[in-house]
């Protein structure tokens, strides 16, 4: 027989000790697993690594798991359903694709990433007059007068050509007024003809500087009325 190893859990890396844990709850071999907030002391790297490793040990050994998170990323990689809770109550659930963009709430889209939030009020022809300017709707129809509508930081486009005279609905002039490189894309700060900031993160290789225009695809808008919306 070969010399035995044994190391005390305190003496091993925390990625080891978060192995060590889902092997002795997989070796009950329940039937639901529950899994609290597992990864929250570990580094991104480590995070990402186990992160591959609980979704192919759920998908190979075919159990359930219900897996608490506060990270977004976390649950869009390894959930087929999300539950979006808020002060006790489940405010939507479905799949990850769907709660991104389709939320029923600015609280679940704020779940899934930083939004620009716009207010405004419906006008003739399916359109809202905005804070930033005229915008249109994906759908001619709107559930209230007053609106406030939602857009994804990586949903509004940058390029710094001028916005065509005869098609400026949902294209604003702004100027940048900050800019900062975190590697795989840009996030910029643009104040739109002075009457809002716009956050927008760009991916690929632009480097924008000064006066830019923006523009915000219809399809990509979340609309709900403003008297009953509350963030807090």
């Amino acid at each position: 027989m070969g010399p035995l190893f044994w190391s005390a859990p305190a003496s091993i890396s925390g990625g080891q000790q978060q192995r060590v844990a889902l092997a002795r709850a997989l070796a009950l071999n329940p039937a639901v697993l529950i899994m609290d907030e597992p990864l929250s002391n570990l580094d991104a790297r480590l995070r990402e690594e186990i992160r591959s490793e609980i979704w192919e040990l759920a998908k190979s050994l075919r159990n359930t798991a219900l897996y608490v998170t506060h990270d977004q990323v976390e649950a869009m990689a390894i959930a087929d359903r999300i539950a979006v809770m808020h002060e006790g109550r489940v405010l939507q659930v479905g799949s990850p694709s769907e709660l991104y963009r389709n939320p029923q709430s600015q609280i679940v889209a704020e779940v899934f990433g930083s939004m620009n939030w716009i207010e405004g009020e419906l006008v003739e022809g399916g359109r809202v007059r905005s804070e930033i300017g005229i915008l249109n709707l994906k759908t001619p129809q709107a559930i209230s007068n007053k609106l406030i509508l939602g857009c994804r930081f990586g949903d509004v486009q940058i390029n710094d050509k001028p916005a065509d005279r005869s098609d400026r609905n949902g294209c604003f002039q702004g100027r940048i007024v900050r800019k900062v490189f975190l590697g795989d894309f840009t996030l910029y700060d643009v104040d739109v003809e002075e009457r809002r900031r716009i956050h927008v993160k760009a991916y690929g290789h632009g480097d924008w500087s000064g006066g830019v225009t923006l523009t915000v695809p219809h399809e990509k808008l979340v609309i709900f009325p403003r008297e009953n919306q509350s963030r807090e």
